[in-house]
């Protein structure tokens, strides 16, 4: 049976890193979620969170059991929340082993981490924001917290790999 990593946490926290290296490790597929957003081209719709993060969702299924048909193992890479994961869950539950991780690091880690980004990718003060915004969210059991401050990208991919 193939494996389903998904990540989430706030912009600039490492997920697509993480997503980029599991699924080169494991010669298998990244879904970087924000690609999607780019597509559209209406800003009502791009800036539509609730409708948005739906739309990611059954996209990133949709091409998930693609790459699954394959023998692939997938890493799904966004700012998810227990809505899209229940969604991701519903349609890809019994296809792969799937964990998700929701990635954290310190504030001051992160702010320095999402400064290290392309400038079109910083988001600035609302790295706090989304951080406090995740927090207050009632996330499903399922999901595993990992606290990545000081970590490596490959250690906290070994981290990863352990749960798997």
């Amino acid at each position: 049976m193939n494996d389903i990593l998904i990540i989430t946490g706030t912009c600039g926290v490492g997920k697509t890193t993480l997503c980029l290296s599991w699924a080169k490790r494991r010669q298998g597929a990244c879904i970087e979620c924000d690609e999607f957003r780019g597509w559209i081209k209406q800003k009502e719709l791009r800036r539509a969170d609730r409708y948005q993060e739906s739309l990611l969702a059954r996209q990133a299924c949709s091409l998930a059991k693609e790459y699954l048909q394959l023998h692939l193992d997938v890493a799904l890479d966004n700012v998810w929340t227990p809505k899209g994961l229940k969604i991701i869950k519903a349609r890809l539950s019994g296809k792969a082993r799937i964990r998700v991780f929701w990635l954290n690091c310190s504030k001051e880690e992160n702010r320095k981490r999402d400064k290290g980004r392309s400038p079109s990718k910083v988001m600035g003060g609302r790295v706090d924001e989304l951080q406090a915004e995740l927090e207050a969210m009632r996330w499903p059991g399922y999901v595993i917290k990992l606290d990545t401050t000081g970590q490596s990208p490959a250690r906290t991919l070994e981290a990863i790999e352990k749960r798997f």
